[in-house]
């Protein structure tokens, strides 16, 4: 009866309790504080043996400019002890998140470079982290072509690829791997030639893609509404497109009103900065933005993607705010049920984003 119980539990509709597992609370940050000693902070890059042979792009003239005739392939990875050591259980979110800021990153410069890129989900995951030589430590979560598949048949890969450890030491988690594991297969169509930074000119968008960066504090400015619409462009339909519902607290943007917005509808008018703080864990910031942002899905078989996809949408409004000279941050922590109840919605909270001056 147990075991049938525990199958009961892996079942697709009902692998996402994780999320509902590393809830933030009022009492939990308190009673489950970590402590840091950031001189065992794990390395951030990892380093292949010296006797495995290197290639650098510079010195091939057919591959300057990623001008392959059969296009490239991105393959996004985590290494989820560089955020476990810092966030332990939670971290299943943040490696998602990240993967989609990544993803976000490679998009923009492939724009730069008048690429096509196509974003995909649906590819075996626990298939291809064997074939890479990666362990239960890296996992893959994304990929983004540069050209539109066809169909064609392949061989499987006879080499044997070593595995390579992404940290100098590790603490391993099994909530973590086991909920990658559990989220990893999902049927999704690819999503074909994002619309979000063509119009920007290339050089600026190269210049913006180089120099961002997550701000401290807001001088409490307003932005302008023109600013806000520039920045959010195309992103809300985006969104709904994915299942990612958007909410909005808007603090200061000169002729919108102040109040909460639902996919760009108002929804309860009213300065809701003081809220903003608190739910973003009583961090300054949350209140003193422009616009507060709360990525929600009531996804639960795709949940991998829904993250990796705010992420995503987090990163374009970081490029895009900063071609205004507007600030912008992410808020991972934040007090999940109490976000939940004033945004009066059931959905997973993702994400949360501040922008302004």
């Amino acid at each position: 009866m147990i075991l049938q119980d525990l199958q009961k539990n892996i079942k697709k509709s009902d692998t996402m309790h994780f999320h509902k597992d590393t809830n933030h609370s009022y009492i939990s940050i308190r009673k489950n504080a970590n402590f840091l000693d950031w001189r065992t902070q794990p390395k951030n890059f990892k380093t292949y043996p010296h006797f495995q042979q290197r290639f650098f792009i510079d010195e091939y003239e057919e591959l300057k400019d990623l001008n392959l005739i059969g296009g490239i392939t991105f393959l996004v990875s985590s290494l989820y002890f560089r955020s476990s050591w810092k966030y332990n259980e939670r971290s299943i979110r943040y490696i998602l998140l990240d993967a989609g800021h990544q993803l976000g990153a490679i998009y923009a410069t492939m724009t730069v470079m008048n690429k096509e890129s196509v974003i995909k989900f649906d590819f075996d995951k626990l298939t291809l982290n064997k074939i890479f030589g990666l362990r239960e430590d890296e996992m893959l979560i994304v990929a983004l072509d540069s050209v539109i598949s066809q169909e064609k048949k392949t061989k499987k890969l006879t080499l044997q690829l070593p595995y390579v450890s992404g940290c100098d030491f590790l603490e391993t988690n099994d909530f973590i791997e086991k909920s990658y594991k559990q989220s990893a297969e999902y049927r999704s169509e690819d999503i074909q030639n994002p619309n979000f930074l063509e119009k920007i000119p290339k050089q600026q968008l190269k210049t913006t893609i180089l120099k961002r960066r997550s701000i401290r504090a807001f001088r409490e400015q307003n932005i302008s509404n023109e600013e806000f619409d520039f920045v959010f462009e195309n992103l809300i339909q985006f969104a709904n497109t994915h299942n990612i519902d958007i909410f909005y607290n808007v603090h200061r943007v000169t002729d919108k009103p102040q109040g909460l917005y639902k996919n760009d509808t108002l929804i309860s008018q009213g300065d809701f900065s003081k809220k903003s703080r608190y739910l973003s864990l009583e961090q300054n910031i949350g209140g003193q933005s422009a616009v507060t942002i709360y990525f929600t899905s009531k996804e639960t078989v795709a949940y991998q993607k829904v993250n990796v996809l705010a992420g995503f949408i987090a990163h374009i409004i970081y490029l895009k705010s900063d071609l205004k000279d507007i600030g912008c941050t992410g808020i991972g922590a934040y007090y999940d049920k109490e976000t939940q109840a004033f945004l009066k919605t059931e959905n997973n909270i993702l994400y949360l984003l501040a922008i302004g001056r």
